[in-house]
């Protein structure tokens, strides 16, 4: 976790498992390169790692703290 707070822009997420992390970054495949230099020298192994644009249900989750709700009113019934 150490590794990606250097280059997250937010606080870096741990997924339920405990074994997955999340970091919002600015510089995308730049800081990506970075992430996976500082794992081979400290020879940390991994087994999956990607970079994805975020989703506006990202975008609100980080502007609010919360999830978007979907509420149904009578009119869309």
């Amino acid at each position: 976790m150490r590794i990606l707070g250097q280059v997250a822009v937010e606080e870096v997420r741990v997924g339920d498992n405990g074994r997955e992390l999340t970091a919002a970054v600015a510089s995308g495949a730049g800081d990506l390169l970075r992430v996976l230099g500082e794992f081979e020298r400290d020879a940390i192994k991994i087994y999956d790692i990607g970079l994805r644009r975020p989703t506006l249900d990202d975008v609100f989750l980080s502007l609010t703290g919360h999830q978007a709700d979907e509420t149904s009113t009578e009119e869309d019934e």
